[in-house]
């Protein structure tokens, strides 16, 4: 039996009063993250897909399960966001900003049962400022719900563990959140079996066969609790796992590039390669059932990544990892404070130089990863990919860079420019190089490319069906690009040819090779142009890329 684990004893004598304000530090450090700025940041990729579907009705809304894996939890969220909040990058954005928010005041309290006050503080401020769960804070999926979740479950499984007789709504908590997993982000389900598999392997060892049927029971009710979710969305939900699973191409990168995503830098992922193993090993023996939920949390997500293969490649097995990041750093520094106890100092003083040095180390690896000394201030792009991991041959300015960007750049105050067309996915780091260069605000002229007879998202977004809407936006500058295939190509051709040789990293060339496929726009933008000439009059400035109005007289 466990006896080394008890979550009513003392794991260490850290004084709350000393605990909390340091986890009440972190959450507000987390929360600043999350929030600044993140109302003028455009929507990006993944974002827009279940934007589409924003227009429906609940009952229609719960029927869906798009081909890109937005699961049917996030619109509905969405929806009723919308309904509460009025449509706009909050509403969209507010199942990340919940699931952040909710992780954040989560972590602390399930941390220290599983390894412990000063480990648990550590944890916590190091969530806190990780780059990845930064970067998912304002993005409109469901990753950060599903975070959440994934930390409820495990916290309830080590719970209903650690007590002889435990809490009825313990069992309560692990049905829901095993059943909400899944519907909240369908690759869960790995997560769900591994800890499930755990705690009944658990209790049979203990032959705590009362709890073992209680622990049965709450599973296989949150296993009901998500089929009869998912029975509206049924056809769409195989179709997607048909479609999604086997796409792998995993020559284009190696497990060192998803760690890298996950820690923010290589040489912490170097230190957690080392540190987690012999954390899993450590803990299993020092607490064994705490430690088995610790190890499973883990190693599921990754051996179920392994034998999935789906599409998506690095920067989507890094998302898919993120129920098992908390779980990470936890291992990590649990082993870290345990190395500390071995120098036999003081309690109080092993706690005062875990505390010490585990801060530094955090805003060490804080300001050398993406947030911090390399970040690129790239305002209403701060969403592209690049946020996640720099790759500063896409800052370098573009030698073929319309001379009007240059003019605006130089023009003082406030001045505001609509960008058609609308670029998905990557592609949009062509307007992010432009913005680099003039800093100016950015609106999006959208041609309807991405989902011909879907509405315009609200937002930065101006629909280009007439003039109306481009002469309200108080835009300054109204620029069509005339050929943007064209431009993309001769953009990227620098990218890859004339700036990435000159500072090749091997850390990152399998990130850089992520971003060489972008979509094409497919929009007919001479038929626009001329639309907007009937419309506005002749452009001010035209070059073989671009046309520019003014929308604004001069004062």
């Amino acid at each position: 039996m466990d006896t080394k684990f008890d979550p009513k004893k003392k794991m260490d004598d850290l004084p709350l009063a000393i605990a909390l304000p340091l986890v009440a530090l972190a959450i507000v450090i987390g929360l600043y993250f999350c929030l600044a700025g993140r109302g003028n940041v455009h929507l990006f990729g993944d974002e827009f897909h279940s934007i589409w579907h924003l227009n429906q009705s609940y009952g229609d809304i719960l029927k869906i399960y798009d081909a890109h894996g937005s699961g049917v939890a996030l619109p509905l969220i969405q929806r009723f966001a919308v309904d509460i909040m009025g449509p706009g990058l909050w509403a969209y954005r507010l199942p990340a900003i919940l699931g952040a928010i909710a992780t954040l005041l989560v972590i602390y309290p399930a941390a220290s049962c599983m390894v412990g006050r000063v480990p648990a503080v550590l944890t916590a401020l190091s969530l806190s400022t990780n780059s990845l769960f930064l970067f998912y804070c304002g993005f409109g999926r469901s990753y950060l719900l599903a975070l959440f979740l994934a930390i409820v479950m495990a916290y309830a499984t080590v719970m209903t563990l650690a007590n002889a007789r435990p809490k009825p709504w313990w069992h309560a908590v692990l049905a829901i959140s095993s059943g909400l997993l899944p519907y909240v982000h369908l690759t869960t389900v790995a997560f769900v079996v591994g800890i499930g598999m755990t705690v009944i392997v658990c209790n049979l060892i203990m032959k705590r066969y009362r709890d073992l049927a209680w622990l049965t029971g709450s599973l296989a009710v949150g296993a009901t609790i998500c089929f009869l979710l998912y029975i509206p969305a049924w056809d769409g939900l195989w179709n997607f796992i048909h479609n999604k699973t086997g796409k792998g191409e995993v020559e284009h990168f190696a497990a060192f590039d998803v760690l890298d995503l996950l820690t923010g830098n290589r040489v912490i992922t170097m230190i957690w390669t080392i540190t987690i193993p012999i954390a899993i090993a450590g803990l299993a023996l020092a607490r064994r059932r705490s430690g088995s939920i610790l190890a499973f949390a883990v190693l599921v997500p990754v051996i179920a990544l392994v034998v999935t293969q789906p599409a998506g490649m690095t920067y989507a097995y890094a998302r898919y990892l993120l129920p098992a990041l908390p779980f990470m750093i936890m291992l990590t520094f649990w082993l870290f404070v345990e190395i500390i106890r071995l120098t036999r100092l003081p309690t109080p003083a092993v706690h005062a130089v875990s505390l010490v040095l585990g801060i530094s180390l955090i805003a060490i690896s804080f300001w050398a990863g993406p947030r911090g000394a390399e970040h690129t201030n790239d305002g209403p792009f701060a969403n592209t990919y690049i946020g996640m991991m720099p790759l500063p041959a896409f800052d370098v300015p573009w030698d073929g860079t319309p001379k009007f960007y240059k003019q605006l750049a130089e023009i003082d105050g406030p001045v505001r420019i609509i960008e058609v067309p609308e670029l998905r996915s990557r592609a949009v780091i062509l307007y992010r190089n432009y913005y680099l260069q003039h800093k100016k605000d950015v609106l999006i002229g959208m041609t309807m490319a991405l989902k011909p007879n879907a509405e315009v998202p609200a937002g930065p977004y101006i629909p280009m069906k007439s003039a109306q809407p481009i002469l309200d936006s108080g835009a300054d500058y109204l620029i069509i690009h005339l050929n943007v295939d064209r431009e993309l190509n001769w953009y990227w051709n620098f990218v890859y040819n004339q700036a990435w040789p000159k500072m090749k990293d091997p850390n990152i060339e399998s990130l850089m090779i992520r971003q060489k496929k972008y979509l094409k726009t497919l929009v007919p933008m001479d038929t626009i142009a001329q639309y907007a000439i009937q419309a506005l009059g002749q452009p001010i400035y035209k070059d073989h890329d671009i046309l520019v109005w003014k929308l604004k007289p001069e004062h």
